[in-house]
């Protein structure tokens, strides 16, 4: 009777078995314990307050009740950073415990089989992994870095050769863009384009022949930007339309001793003239006028009207004289000035605003 009596005892004194293998020792609770001493620890230096230590307790307690789910000792499972106490406490936790939390995937979530939950310390999903990799480099301090650009110190590679021009100073805001670079490399295929705003200056990297190409494109470009520079120019004459069968344009006069004017231009009837005389298409009176002043011409194949000079006191667009005498013709925006007059000498609006209209 008294060995039963014993035997009752020593068994409402054991301790309770912790896990469903039942193969937690003394050694597991010693962890157990080291564990939870660590992790007051290092909450310890936050403000010993009640607060504080009720929050930690009850990590701990979730901690521990998660671990009676699987194999293993206790003292051995991550605490979720989703437990923690809010802000700079949880990083500082983290970072001072040395681990990468969730940073590769669990293999157990993936086949549904995982039952360590929130306490799991690998990712549960892909956003879980790709916020575990950002939260891990915030976590460092590391400033956030930017991608370092080389290619002002990049060599032309054998059988090629770099060669540099100079942009004018009025055209360098609008002419050294990413999309400018972008055409002059599609429609001359030249290896790189390298700015150099402060110097005003472009490098062409590539074969000979492209990077010719590309030379005679922005001497054309920035010749007749001359006359006016603007982004969608620019971009219009590195890659001008070639589908344009006609185009409409209409002047509408700037002062009132001028009338309005609209063409209809086709490749067959491709030219219109501006002067005195009574074989033009547009006549106009005034002082220091020629008989054919001025004659604008439609090219199809460059999607673009031009202008032409022929006159004696000269043809001035945007305030800048064309080249005399038909000498050159100059490519023509919508929204341009084309003055009849010097601007200089009286003239300043005795012309026309441009408006062209391009169809395919």
């Amino acid at each position: 009777m008294e060995s039963e009596l014993r035997k009752a005892e020593l068994e409402a004194t054991a301790p309770p078995a912790v896990g469903v293998n039942d193969h937690c020792n003394d050694d597991e609770s010693s962890s157990e314990s080291r564990s939870r001493s660590r992790k007051r620890q290092r909450l310890s230096h936050f403000g010993d307050t009640a607060a504080v230590q009720q929050r930690a307790d009850a990590v701990l307690a979730a901690t521990a009740a998660a671990g009676s789910l699987i194999d293993g000792p206790i003292g051995s499972l991550p605490v979720d950073s989703s437990d923690l106490l809010p802000g700079s406490v949880n990083d500082d936790l983290l970072t001072g415990s040395g681990r990468a939390w969730k940073t590769k995937m669990c293999i157990h979530f993936e086949a549904g089989t995982c039952r360590r939950g929130n306490a799991c310390s690998f990712a549960h999903g892909c956003e879980e992994l790709a916020l575990a990799y950002r939260t891990a480099a915030d976590r460092t301090g590391v400033p956030a870095t930017t991608r370092m650009d080389f290619s002002a110190n990049r060599a032309a590679a054998p059988g090629q050769l770099s060669r540099a021009m100079s942009i004018p100073q009025q055209q360098v805001n609008a002419m050294m863009t990413d999309r400018t670079k972008e055409l002059l490399i599609e429609m001359t295929g030249v290896q790189d384009v390298q700015w150099k705003i402060a110097s005003q200056r472009v490098t062409l990297v590539g074969k000979a022949l492209q990077v010719e190409k590309a030379q005679q494109l922005l001497t054309r470009v920035t010749t007749h930007c001359m006359w006016g520079v603007s982004e969608p120019k620019i971009h219009g004459l590195l890659r001008p339309r070639t589908d344009c069968t006609s185009a409409k344009c209409r002047l509408s006069p700037m002062v009132p001793a001028l009338k309005e004017f609209s063409a209809n231009m086709t490749l067959s009837k491709n030219l219109f003239s501006i002067g005195t005389g009574s074989n033009n298409d547009l006549v106009v009176r005034g002082e220091m006028l020629s008989r054919n002043h001025v004659t604008f011409e439609f090219v199809p194949s460059r999607g673009a009207i031009y202008v032409i000079d022929t006159s004696t006191n000269g043809t001035f667009v945007n305030g800048r004289r064309l080249p005399e005498k038909g000498s050159a013709k100059v490519v023509l925006w919508h929204g341009d000035e084309v003055l009849l007059q010097d601007p200089e000498q009286g003239g300043a609006e005795f012309g026309y605003m441009v408006n062209l209209e391009f169809m395919g």
